[in-house]
C-alpha cells in the first residue's frame, strides 16, 4: 500500500445512490456448535441454496442480505440509559471463521449453479450476496421494542462495534425486497422476533414473507420454550464446545481507533468481502462525541496492476473503490437503499487519489486510499492500530511492522483471516484433513467466483468470441486478429495497428431484431468506386453475384441498416452509463500518463509496422528517394516507431531528416533504444501537439510533411484547435499532412461498454487511453479552420486535397459473421 504525504487541497463530493430494488433479506438461526464446515453445511446449505438460485432467474442483478443470529459479543460495560446496548468486545476470531465458512459455501453454490457473484457482472442472474451477524440468543427473555416514535440515531443504539442485535437491526436497517425464512422451529421464532421488533419502524406486507427448506436443526440452537430468567450477561460465557482450531483461545477484542487493510479488490468477490468485513469487525464504534473510527482500505493503483494477468479487464480504481464502498454500507448498516455522499481529494491539483465516506451517523469514516506500493499508509500514519491480512499477504505485515519498529513507532496489531478453499468438492463437507482430492472442473468453477484473475480470464475469453452485431448473441469484448488473409495467404490491406488497437466492447444486451446476413448481399454500386491516388482502398468489390463470404474482406461496402440501427441502439445505451467524473478527472487530467502505461506493456507485442504507408501515401515515397534533396518528415504520435522506422527501412535519401515525437516518455524511450534507431536520420522527442511550444529543434515553417496516424483521436475536443495550429506553424508553404483515424460507426465504436463513454463519440479504454470516432464534414470543419485576426483575411489554414472513408467489411466464414469497420484517410495542404 502506498498513500501520498502532499497535503489534500481540494475536495470534491460525489452521490452514490442505488440505482436498484432494495436488496432481499434471509435471516437464518444461530449456528450449530460446534460451527465446523460439516455442521455449518448441514444448517444452512439448503436454505441458502433455495434463495440464490430463486434470485438468480430475476432478470435484474439482485442483492441478498444473508443475516446470521450468533453469539460472537461480550458485554464489558453497561449503561443505564434504556436505549443505549451494553458496550461490547468481539470474540474476532470465531466471527471472521463462521464469516469465512459462510462465504465459501455461497461461493460454491454460485459455482455450482453457475450464478455469477458481483453486481457489475454483465451476464443474467446476478446475485450479490453478503452475510452480516446479528447479536441474537433465542434462550434469552424477548425485549421490548424500541420505541416507534422515537428516532434512533448510531451512536444512540451502538454497543461499540457494527454487530447490531436484532432488536436494533429490526428497526433501523429497511427496507427490504423479499424477507426468507427457514422452515424450522428455530427459523419461524427467529422470524417472529424480528417482525415484533421492526413493527412500527417499517411496513411488512405478508406476501413479503417466504417461507424456505431449512437445513438439519441442531437441538444446541434452541430449547422448547423461553427461559425469562436467562441473563442476558452470559453473553461473556464460553460456548460450549465451540471449535477450537489449532488449540487457540478466542480472546475477545476491544476494537481499534483506526484499522487498515490493502488489496486490488478488482471484480469484488466473497475473498475481498471477508477481507474488508473482518476489518470492520476490529472497530471500536464511538458513542457520543468522540471522533470517528477509521478503516483505510489501500486500493492498488492502475500502475501497479500494469502486469496482471488479463489487466485489459481490470476495473478502474473508481469503480473498485466504489464496490468496496458499496459493500460497506452493508456492514455498517446503512439504509438497504442507500444515498450517500463520498469525498474525492486532490493532491497538488493531479489525479484524485483518495475517496472517504462517513457512516453510522458519523461514527465511521471510510478511506479508499490510491496505494502504490506495499506499505503506503502504514509507514506514513503513525495513528494505525491494526492491520487485517490473508495467509497470502501475511509476510507483507510482517515488513510494515519493520518499517514501523525502525521509525520508532508501535508496531501494528496482526490480524489474520482464512482462506477460502478452492479445492472444496461438491458434497465435501469434512474438515481439510478428511477432504479427497478435487476433479480439476470443480476448482475452476470455484475459482471463478473467487479470484478476481479468474474473474477476468473468463471476460477475456468471452470477448474474444466470434464477433456478430446479433445484440441477442453479442460477446462483451472481441479483440480482432493482428493481420487478416485472404484464402490466397496474402495479407488485406488492413493496417495491422488498426485491427490490433481494436479492443472492442459491448454495453448491455439491446432489443434489436436480428439482421438475416443472405449468402450473397446487394450493395449500390454507385457507392462501390475504386478511388484515385492516394486513396487506393482496394478493389475488391461486393457485387449480386458475389459470395459474400468467400474472401475475409470486402472493400468500400456500406453499412446495411440492420446494422445502423443496432449501433444507435447501442450508442445510446453507452450514453446512460457514462464515466463517472471522478473518472473522468482521472483519464483527462493526465493522458500521458495512461500512455506511457500502455507503451510499458506494449512496446513491442501490440503495433505492426506499417509498411502500406508508402502506398497509401505516396510522398512518403518521394521524399525517400535517392534525388529528394533535405526532406524534414514530422510525425507526430510516434509512438514505438511502427511508422518512422519503415521509412528509414526503405529510405534512399541521404538529407532525409524524421522527427518522431509522442507526448509519451515510454514510447520515446522505446524508439530510443531500438536497434533501428540512427540519430542521423531520427530524432524522438517527448512533444504535446495540444501544448504551447514547438517540438526541439524544429522551428516555424521547417517541416516538410506531417504523418498523424490514430493521433488526432487520442486528443480531446477541446485540444483539436490548438493542435491544428501548431502543425500550421511547423509546416513550410504548401507543406503536407498525411492523415488516417478512426471513423464513426466503426465496429470499435459500438462495442464499447457501459462506463466507457465520456462524451459524444469519445470514449475510454479499459487500459486507460481515449479515442474519438469522427466524421468527415466534422474533419474537413477542424482542418479547415482560419487563423486569422480580427485585421487579417479569412483564410483556411489547411486546402482539404482528399478526404474520404475507407469501409470494410470483415467476415468470419466459418460463423458467418459480419463486422464493419471504418477509418477516414486525408491530404491536407498547408494554404
Amino acid at each position: 500500500m502506498s498513500f501520498p504525504v502532499t497535503p489534500i487541497v481540494a475536495m470534491t463530493n460525489i452521490s452514490h445512490s442505488s440505482n436498484c430494488s432494495p436488496p432481499s433479506l434471509l435471516l437464518l438461526p444461530s449456528p450449530p456448535q460446534p460451527a465446523t464446515r460439516a455442521s455449518l453445511h448441514a444448517a444452512y446449505r439448503v436454505p441458502l441454496t433455495a434463495v440464490l438460485t430463486r434470485l438468480s432467474r430475476e432478470h435484474t442483478p439482485q442483492m441478498l442480505v444473508v443475516a446470521v443470529a450468533s453469539c460472537v459479543l461480550a458485554p464489558i460495560s453497561s449503561d443505564s440509559r434504556p436505549t443505549v446496548l451494553t458496550s461490547c468486545s468481539i470474540r474476532w476470531r470465531s466471527a471472521q471463521a463462521l464469516l469465512g465458512k459462510l462465504y465459501d459455501m455461497i461461493a460454491h453454490i454460485c459455482a455450482k449453479y453457475d450464478i455469477p457473484a458481483a453486481l457489475d457482472s454483465d451476464e443474467r442472474g446476478v446475485v450479490d450476496a453478503r452475510v452480516i451477524l446479528i447479536q441474537h440468543d433465542s434462550r434469552a427473555a424477548l425485549k421490548s421494542p424500541l420505541p416507534s416514535q422515537e428516532r434512533l440515531s448510531f451512536p444512540d443504539v451502538s454497543n461499540g462495534t457494527v454487530i447490531l442485535d436484532l432488536p436494533t437491526f429490526a428497526a433501523t436497517v429497511r427496507p427490504w425486497n423479499l424477507i426468507f425464512h427457514t422452515s424450522s422451529e428455530s427459523g419461524y421464532r427467529l422470524l417472529t422476533d424480528y417482525l415484533a421488533h421492526a413493527e412500527g419502524r417499517q411496513k411488512i406486507l405478508q406476501n413479503q414473507l417466504v417461507t424456505i427448506d431449512s437445513g438439519i436443526s441442531f437441538s444446541s440452537q434452541t430449547s422448547t420454550s423461553r427461559d425469562p430468567d436467562y441473563p442476558t450477561s452470559r453473553l461473556n460465557a464460553p460456548e460450549e464446545g465451540r471449535e477450537r482450531d489449532n488449540e487457540i483461545c478466542d480472546n475477545a477484542i476491544r476494537g481499534f481507533k483506526t484499522v487498515c487493510l490493502g488489496g486490488t479488490f478488482d471484480h469484488l468477490h466473497p475473498g475481498h468481502k471477508l477481507l474488508l468485513q473482518a476489518a470492520v469487525l476490529l472497530l471500536n464504534i464511538p458513542s457520543g462525541n468522540e471522533e470517528p473510527c477509521t478503516i483505510i482500505v489501500g486500493i492498488s493503483n492502475d500502475e501497479l496492476l500494469s502486469n496482471k494477468q488479463y489487466a485489459e479487464e481490470m476495473q478502474s480504481w473508481d469503480e473498485r473503490a466504489r464496490s468496496v464502498m458499496a459493500f460497506l454500507a452493508t456492514q455498517f448498516n446503512a439504509p438497504t437503499t442507500p444515498s450517500f455522499v463520498t469525498s474525492s481529494a486532490d493532491i497538488d491539483h493531479g489525479p484524485a487519489t483518495e475517496m472517504r465516506a462517513t457512516f453510522c451517523d458519523g461514527a465511521a469514516l471510510v478511506r479508499c486510499v490510491d496505494i502504490h506500493d506495499p506499505f503506503g499508509p502504514t509507514i506514513t500514519e503513525e495513528a494505525i492500530e491494526a492491520i487485517v491480512v490473508s495467509g497470502e499477504t501475511r509476510k507483507g505485515g510482517d515488513a510494515i511492522n519493520s518499517k514501523r519498529t525502525a521509525r520508532g513507532w508501535r508496531p501494528l496489531e496482526i490480524y489474520e483471516i482464512d482462506v477460502l478453499d478452492a479445492t472444496l468438492a461438491e458434497g465435501d463437507t469434512a474438515g481439510g484433513e478428511d477432504r479427497p482430492q478435487t476433479g480439476r472442473s470443480d476448482a475452476a468453477n470455484l475459482a471463478d467466483k473467487i479470484s478476481s484473475t479468474e474473474i477476468r480470464r473468463r471476460k477475456a475469453e468471452a470477448r474474444r468470441a466470434p464477433v456478430s452485431y446479433n445484440a441477442a448473441e453479442l460477446s462483451t469484448e472481441t479483440t480482432l486478429e493482428m493481420e487478416m488473409t485472404d484464402t490466397n495467404g496474402s495479407p488485406s490491406r488492413i493496417a495491422a495497428d488498426e485491427s490490433a488497437a481494436l479492443t472492442m466492447t459491448s454495453p448491455d444486451k439491446v432489443a434489436v431484431s436480428e439482421p438475416e446476413v443472405p449468402s450473397h448481399r446487394s450493395h449500390d454500386p454507385a457507392k462501390n468506386w475504386k478511388r484515385s491516388d492516394p486513396f487506393q482502398f482496394g478493389s475488391r468489390f461486393l457485387t449480386e453475384e458475389d459470395d459474400v463470404f468467400e474472401f475475409n474482406a470486402w472493400d468500400h461496402v456500406e453499412t446495411d441498416d440492420a446494422y445502423k440501427e443496432y449501433a444507435e441502439s447501442q450508442y445510446e445505451v453507452q450514453r446512460q452509463a457514462p464515466v463517472s467524473d471522478f473518472d473522468k478527472n482521472r483519464f483527462n487530467s493526465n493522458p500521458a500518463k495512461w500512455w506511457n502505461l500502455f507503451y510499458k506493456n506494449n512496446a513491442s507485442n501490440f503495433f505492426k509496422n506499417r509498411k502500406w504507408l508508402q502506398q497509401e501515401f505516396p510522398v512518403l515515397a518521394e521524399v525517400s528517394k535517392d534525388d529528394a534533396g533535405p526532406t524534414v518528415v514530422l510525425e507526430i504520435g510516434a509512438g514505438a516507431g511502427n511508422t518512422a522506422f519503415p521509412l528509414l527501412a526503405n529510405n534512399k535519401n541521404p538529407h532525409l531528416k524524421i522527427h518522431a515525437c509522442d507526448f509519451s516518455k515510454t514510447a520515446v524511450e522505446v524508439m530510443r533504444n531500438h536497434e533501428a534507431y540512427d540519430a542521423k536520420h531520427i530524432q524522438a522527442d517527448v512533444w504535446d501537439v495540444s501544448g504551447d511550444s514547438l517540438p526541439p529543434d524544429l522551428d516555424e515553417s521547417s517541416v516538410d510533411v506531417a504523418v498523424m496516424i490514430f493521433i488526432f483521436s487520442a486528443l480531446s475536443p477541446t485540444e483539436w484547435q490548438r493542435a491544428v495550429r501548431n502543425v500550421h506553424r511547423l509546416l513550410k508553404p504548401g507543406g503536407l499532412v498525411c492523415f488516417r483515424d478512426y471513423g464513426r460507426g466503426d465496429l470499435a465504436q459500438v462495442r464499447f461498454r457501459k462506463g466507457r463513454y465520456l462524451e459524444e463519440n469519445f470514449y475510454v479504454r479499459g487500459d486507460g487511453t481515449r479515442v474519438y470516432f469522427f466524421d468527415t464534414d466534422e474533419l474537413a470543419k477542424i482542418w479547415s479552420q482560419t487563423n486569422a485576426g480580427d485585421d487579417e483575411e479569412s483564410v483556411p489554414m489547411f486546402e482539404i486535397e482528399n478526404l474520404q472513408a475507407d469501409r470494410r467489411l470483415l467476415v468470419n466464414r466459418a460463423k458467418k459473421l459480419k463486422m464493419y469497420r471504418c477509418w477516414l484517410q486525408g491530404r491536407f495542404r498547408k494554404s
